[in-house]
């Protein structure tokens, strides 16, 4: 299931590997994660694994249930609408405290990410338009200086990978969320709180859940 590590090695490499496996779909939601097993083929002992799964926890990743063991979290289409309706509220707030870092120091990489997000539309390159996605909205909650703000976002950040990784194809279009990010970014470079704000409420709406496809 893994590949061996030090046994020397890092809290931060096991939380790594535990979440790519998560986020991949190599551990798939509802899966149950038995630690004789894990640390077994990851070749540690229990007491840093058991620290990584409470990491994970925090996280929203995986839940307890007593008696019964750890298991990788299933997140709902309600659960990310209930995301959604937190986000609209709080989103355009956080890149009104993020503006300055952003025109100052960030405009770059903010581009980049967009850049990034049209490259990976114009391939239907699915994962790597939901990595610049995802990347681009942490960037403003970095940028704000708020660690309440930050904590949120990492949680919902989680919690929507996990929530595409059974269908990504079917509930993520790389082209209707380059075309959006685009305009959120060319606004965010005027100044204009006030088109922000309405762009951003648009926005969280429309891209946090998604339709799903209908087969042609």
């Amino acid at each position: 299931m893994f590949n061996k590590i030090n046994q020397r090695t890092t809290l931060d490499t096991v939380l790594t590997m535990l979440r790519k496996a998560i986020f991949d779909g190599t551990l798939q939601p509802g899966s149950q994660l038995r630690e004789s097993q894990i640390s077994e083929s990851m070749g540690i002992s229990r007491a840093p694994l058991r620290e990584a799964l409470g990491k994970l926890e925090e996280e929203g990743l995986i839940v307890k249930v007593p008696f019964k063991g750890a298991f990788v979290a299933e997140i709902s289409r309600d659960d990310v609408e209930e995301i959604s309706i937190v986000r609209q509220l709080v989103e355009a707030h956080v890149i009104e405290k993020a503006l300055p870092l952003l025109l100052s120091h960030e405009l770059l990489h903010m581009e980049g990410l967009v850049e990034d997000l049209n490259n990976a539309a114009l391939v239907n390159d699915f994962q790597s338009a939901l990595n610049a996605h995802l990347e681009l909205h942490r960037l403003f909650y970095e940028c704000s200086n708020n660690d309440v703000l930050m904590a949120m976002w990492k949680s919902w950040e989680s919690q929507l990978r996990l929530f595409f990784v059974e269908d990504l194809q079917n509930l993520f279009d790389p082209g209707v969320s380059a075309r959006v990010h685009s305009k959120l970014v060319t606004l965010i470079k005027t100044g204009d709180i006030g088109k922000i704000r309405q762009a951003v409420t648009e926005h969280v709406h429309g891209q946090t859940v998604p339709p799903v496809k209908k087969p042609d």
